[in-house]
């Protein structure tokens, strides 16, 4: 079985604040993981989580670390697609209200949830040294139709 590694950075890591964009910049952006941070009058606002991101299954582990650490929905943003974590499940959409898919099937989110869970504590416990960069979390890929 294939094995996709999926990056994110550390819970002190998802604190930064990095620049925030209208969400034609981010839809238009290439291979970049975005957080929508509201909503006002119809149009997103978002700011950028990390670059250089592969592929939407990586961006929504990193929006998943968020939802955990702030212990609320959140919602992302990845080439021209809306990733949703909320406590219920992890899905994506090409709109902020289109119809949604699952990412990933319940027992690969419980598993990345669960190595999300160990490398915050890492980080709480203070058994993680100087940031050298961003961790890794392994799950299989995301279930495809066919």
């Amino acid at each position: 079985m294939r094995i996709l590694a999926l990056t994110i950075l550390a819970a002190g890591a998802c604190s930064a604040q990095p620049e925030a964009a209208q969400p034609e910049a981010a839809e238009s952006a290439a291979n970049v993981c975005w957080r929508v941070l509201e909503v006002v009058d119809g149009e997103p606002r978002v700011q950028a989580v990390v670059r250089d991101i592969p592929n939407l299954e990586t961006c929504a582990v990193r929006i998943e670390g968020l939802r955990m650490i702030e212990e609320r929905p959140v919602t992302g943003l990845y080439n021209a697609h809306y990733i949703f974590a909320t406590e219920t499940g992890l899905t994506a959409s090409p709109g902020l209200d289109g119809a949604r898919v699952r990412v990933f099937d319940a027992e690969r989110r419980q598993e990345i949830q669960a190595e999300l869970r160990r490398l915050m504590a890492e980080e709480a416990a203070g058994e993680v040294e100087e940031r050298r960069g961003p961790r890794t979390v392994v799950a299989p890929p995301p279930i495809t139709e066919g």
